[in-house]
């Protein structure tokens, strides 16, 4: 398989670049802006094509960063599967490029997790079952995640969730099979992944752990604490358990504790995971090619309204029965963490950003003093959101 390290030039880079995108794609609605361009729900414009909703990211000043982004691009290309948020096409034209993708008609898992009072276990087993599914196939491709979360886990409509967010993923070459960059959320961060060591597709296992936990008590351990101070907790203590561990069933607890292995090395990888008790049997009835899950489809339109307003509060959009534009089978629908920095649309939020750059600033400053090439990005993107 071909991966992005191969490529050196721009010269080699294979956008489309002969047309002007809105000769092709019509775009309905803003779905959501993040610090490096929108994100909208567009339909295509040619008869002659698939005549399905789209989600297009459009990046301005692309041409400042197109290696970086067609690195992105290439790894989007060559993931296939029913369990990732799928990559359609990338135009470039008059500096200006866009990448358009599957549209995710269910809005992500945090936009669910809001809207629900508790999750039952079937919901459960469902949702983690598919991602489960979708990382144990990102693995085999020898790649890694490093971003795994509520809302970067997308979800559709008829019972199926996708893992979405690919722009800061990292493909894993035969020579370098493990990764040292600080990168992802601090509250779902694996401990290896914050201290100078390696990591592989098992620092994905913990983020998927951490968001399980999230789903069992609302939000992940130490959220209550400031996140430069989460950082050092993860690495520092014990791996963290369930408050009220009588309230969920034995198998879901040693879930729990398969994926929260502080020592990696003892960690379960996601293949091991497909073949857990709790999970095994949610995996059979999904399938190779991801069929939808009516548990989890009966979850989403039972609180489809409610998903929708919590959305538009977030976003700062008009509620579908005021806006003029609204179309029913182009709902606002989409965008799950473009601009929600820790997932609260508030005061708090605006803290929590800005105890989220600290964080990445002190971790950057940190790496850096002991060698060079360490990184660390926003804590907080979207699927399409680079």
């Amino acid at each position: 398989m071909a991966t992005p390290s191969n490529f050196s030039s721009t010269d080699e880079l294979d956008f489309r670049r002969d047309v002007d995108p809105n000769s092709i794609y019509e775009l309905v609605s803003l779905l959501g802006e993040g610090s490096y361009g929108a994100v909208y729900s567009g339909r295509s414009r040619d008869p002659s094509r698939p005549q399905q909703d789209v989600a297009i990211k459009i990046i301005p000043d692309a041409d400042d960063d197109l290696t970086s982004l067609w690195r992105e691009i290439r790894f989007l290309q060559v993931l296939r599967s029913p369990f990732v948020v799928s990559f359609i096409e990338s135009l470039l034209y008059d500096n200006e490029l866009w990448l358009v993708m599957e549209l995710c008609d269910g809005g992500s898992l945090f936009d669910l997790k809001e809207a629900v009072p508790s999750f039952t276990e079937p919901e459960l087993q469902s949702i983690i079952a598919f991602s489960v599914i979708g990382l144990a196939h990102l693995h085999a491709q020898r790649s890694i995640h490093r971003d795994v979360k509520t809302g970067n886990i997308l979800l559709t409509k008829d019972g199926r969730a996708k893992l979405g967010d690919f722009g800061i993923s990292a493909q894993l070459t035969d020579t370098i099979m493990k990764r040292r960059t600080v990168i992802g959320s601090p509250y779902w961060m694996a401990p290896e992944v914050i201290q100078e060591t390696s990591y592989d597709g098992k620092a994905d296992v913990w983020s998927l752990g951490i968001t399980l936990m999230e789903l069992c008590e609302g939000n992940p351990p130490h959220f209550n604490v400031h996140p430069m101070r989460a950082i050092f907790i993860i690495s520092s203590r014990a791996a963290p358990t369930l408050k009220e561990p009588e309230k969920w069933s034995p198998e879901l607890v040693d879930f729990l504790s398969c994926c929260l292995v502080k020592n990696c090395e003892q960690r379960s990888t996601a293949s091991d995971l497909l073949k857990h008790p709790w999970l095994r049997k949610t995996v059979k009835e999904i399938g190779s090619q991801g069929k939808g899950m009516p548990v989890l489809r009966d979850l989403i339109m039972n609180n489809w309204d409610e998903i929708e307003r919590i959305r538009c509060v977030r976003f700062n959009l008009n509620p579908p029965d005021e806006s003029p534009e609204h179309d029913d089978h182009h709902d606002l629908s989409q965008s799950n963490s473009l601009n929600n920095s820790m997932h609260h649309p508030s005061s708090e939020n605006d803290s929590r950003m800005a105890g989220m750059n600290a964080a990445a600033q002190a971790l950057a400053a940190h790496h850096a003093h002991h060698e060079d090439g360490y990184s660390i990005a926003s804590s907080e993107k979207s699927q399409y959101d680079d």
